[in-house]
Formats: C-alpha cells, sequence, structure tokens
C-alpha cells in the first residue's frame, strides 16, 4: 500500500493549469474593456493589480495550510489506526521515507533517501550482514555502499532535526529502485519524529487466509491511495529486467543451436576431407556408405556429447558470476541462478539432437567419394 496520488495530482495539475489560463485571460479581458469605456491607462492598471492581488497576497499562508492539512505522514498515521483496528489483518508495518544529509568519516557530505520503520515485521534477505534492529544501525544498498565506499562495521552521521547522529553500516542489501542507492534505518532520531519530513511511505500489509484479497484492497483504495498486490509490485519493479534476462536467455539458445549445427557440419566435413583417401580404399574394400556414416557418426558423436555435457556445466557454474556482476550493476546484489534441471535436460537434449542432425548431414560428403579415388593418390 503505497501513498503514491500521482493520477490525481495530474488531475489537480491539469485542472489548475486551465483555471490559471482563463484567469489570467478574464483578468486582462477586464483591463482592456475598462480601458475601451474610460481611455484611463491608470483604471487598467488598477483593474489588472485587483485581478492579481489575491494571488500574491494568499499564495504563502495557503501554502502553509496546505502542508499543515493532512501531510503523507498524516495519511499514514490514519491508515496505521484504520489497519490497527480491521480484523482481517494479520500484519502490518509502514516504512517511511524521507531524505537527509549525511556526512561520512573524510567531512564528504551527500543525501541520502533513507527508509525509517520497524524493519523485522517483513525482513528482507541481506547479501552482508544483518537488518537494523537497534539505535544507531544503518544498511545500505549495495550501490549506496560502493557509491560511499563502505563496509559492515563503517561509520557515517545522518543529520535529523539539526543533529547528528552516528550510525554504524550493520548490513548491505540489493536494490534497483530508486536508482538503487537508497538506506534503512529503525529511526533516525531517539524520538522516531520524521512525519513532517516524509516524501513517501509505503505500509506493507499481510491479510489472513480466509481474507479475499480483491474488496479489501478496493475498500482501502477509497482512502486516496494506491493499493497493489505484492506481486504485482514486484513484478513492476523488477518485470523489465526480469523479461531482459529472458530475451537474452532466448537469444543465447538459439545462438548455441547455430553454433552446435555449423562447428559440427563444418567438423565432420573437415574430417571427412582428412580421411578421404581411408573411406575410399574401405568402398574399395566393399564396405558401403552407410556403414561408414555410422562409423563416422560414432566417431564425431563421442567428442560432441562431452563438450555439449561440458558447456551446460560451465555454463550453469560461469554464467551465474557473469550474470551477477551484470545485475550487481543494476543494485541487485547476490544474484544466483536457480537450476531448473527439467530445463536443463531439455537443453541437452536439444543441443543432442541438433548435433545428430548435423553429423548426419555433414557424413552425407561420404557419399560423394569414390572407391577408385584411393588408386588414383599420387604418392
Amino acid at each position: 500500500m503505497k501513498n503514491s496520488n500521482f493520477k490525481r495530482f495530474i488531475l489537480l495539475w491539469m485542472g489548475q493549469l486551465i483555471s490559471a489560463i482563463g484567469g489570467g485571460l478574464t483578468s486582462f479581458g477586464l483591463g482592456v474593456y475598462v480601458f475601451e469605456k474610460t481611455g484611463s491607462a491608470a483604471g487598467m492598471a488598477l483593474v489588472t493589480l485587483l485581478g492579481f492581488l489575491p494571488t500574491l497576497l494568499l499564495s504563502v499562508p495557503a501554502g502553509v495550510l496546505a502542508d499543515r492539512y493532512e501531510n503523507i505522514g498524516g495519511i499514514t498515521e490514519r491508515l496505521l489506526e484504520e489497519l490497527g483496528t480491521d480484523s482481517d489483518v494479520l500484519k502490518y508495518v509502514a516504512l517511511k521515507t524521507v531524505s537527509c544529509p549525511a556526512i561520512l568519516s573524510d567531512g564528504t557530505q551527500v543525501n541520502l533517501f533513507v527508509e525509517t520503520g520497524e524493519h523485522s515485521v517483513f525482513p528482507v534477505k541481506y547479501a552482508e550482514g544483518k537488518q537494523p534492529e537497534a539505535e544507531g544501525e544503518i544498511a545500505l544498498s549495495s550501490l549506496q555502499a560502493q557509491d560511499l565506499g563502505l563496509q559492515i562495521g563503517d561509520m557515517l552521521e545522518l543529520e535529523s532535526g539539526g543533529k547528528r547522529n552516528a550510525f554504524e553500516v550493520c548490513g548491505i542489501y540489493s536494490d534497483i529502485t530508486n536508482g538503487g542507492k537508497t538506506a534503512k534505518v529503525k529511526s533516525l532520531s531517539p524520538d522516531g519524529n520524521v512525519d513532517d519530513r516524509v516524501i513517501w511511505s509505503i505500509l506493507y500489509v499481510s491479510l489472513k487466509d480466509d481474507v479475499l484479497e480483491e474488496p479489501w484492497m478496493k475498500a482501502y483504495k477509497q482512502y486516496g491511495v494506491d493499493v497493489v498486490n505484492i506481486a504485482d509490485y514486484v513484478q513492476g519493479t523488477y518485470g523489465p529486467t526480469i523479461w531482459q534476462i529472458e530475451k537474452a536467455r532466448l537469444v543465447a539458445m538459439g545462438i548455441a543451436i547455430l553454433i552446435v549445427m555449423v562447428v559440427v557440419m563444418l567438423f565432420m566435413r573437415l574430417l571427412i576431407e582428412k580421411k578421404r583417401y581411408g573411406i575410399s580404399l574401405q568402398k574399395a574394400l566393399g564396405f558401403n556408405n552407410v556403414c561408414i556414416r555410422k562409423e563416422y557418426f560414432i566417431y564425431g558423436a563421442i567428442p560432441i556429447t562431452v563438450g555439449v555435457l561440458a558447456g551446460v556445466l560451465f555454463g550453469n557454474i560461469l554464467g551465474e558470476s557473469i550474470c551477477g556482476q551484470i545485475l550487481k550493476s543494476l543494485g541487485a546484489f547476490g544474484f544466483h541462478f536457480v537450476i531448473r534441471w527439467e530445463q536443463v535436460i531439455f537443453m541437452v537434449l536439444v543441443l543432442m539432437v541438433t548435433a545428430a542432425v548435423a553429423l548426419c548431414i555433414g557424413t552425407l560428403e561420404v557419399k560423394k567419394i569414390k572407391a577408385y579415388e584411393c588408386c588414383m593418390r599420387k604418392e
């Protein structure tokens, strides 16, 4: 559940834009009308001034009042109260993100997106260390830690409420949101109050097993917040990356099949050409094409089988580290392959069938060799 009213904001902004254009044209039109009726430039200027005077006088106090009236922190607290009394909810937590200055040991100051709250309610898997459980502990995303040059046990200071508080890096995790540069703490200050600086907040909710998700989500959307299933949220966040990997997998499969086909055919043709005299001699001795092709099929199948099995084995071992390095640059730290053996076996069978077809095509060259060629060989 995320407090993000972007669509409503766009609608409100468009309405305000149209209203501002209409108001400006009306004020200008009244000024022109007064000038035509009176011929007085002062009258025209006075009407124009009166048209813009409310905006000049009320913009600042109206902005202050708008900020005080149920900001993101206020909406979050209202939702927490509602969730606390909801019998359909098993557990929940609010994680509030703020932007605050961070001061490194060398005095360098940077801005961090810091997510505050009880991270132990819905824990994530950390590549190194652990989640922030106590005051003065901070976890960094892998890209953020790399960018700041920090490791487990290093210290930095966060400025909150005009005070600097020291934090020790306790964990490093994967994250590709917000450019992959985020941080997590239990609280920024002893009082834990960050409501006046919240940029956005996310409420994670776990429902009881017998609760229907769709009606529950629809009911909470009436509070003016976006409510999404975590599976849809993960798909929206990691979907493009997963799709790119899927496309890379399909392309790699196609290239692998093509390479096996071409290499095996060339290998067999070169081998048969090298053994041309021997094959011709075999034909002269009475061996037919079927026997000779079968012999060279087996001769080529043994190294090809070993090569395919070795390629699949090393692909799963080295491929994980190569893909891991690519995804690490995007913020996905600690990448591991989940090997589906049924797909591995399927791919091995596909490659073996491809190799068999290529061997059959390659051994067709045997038919072109004549029995009398061995007698024409020049020493």
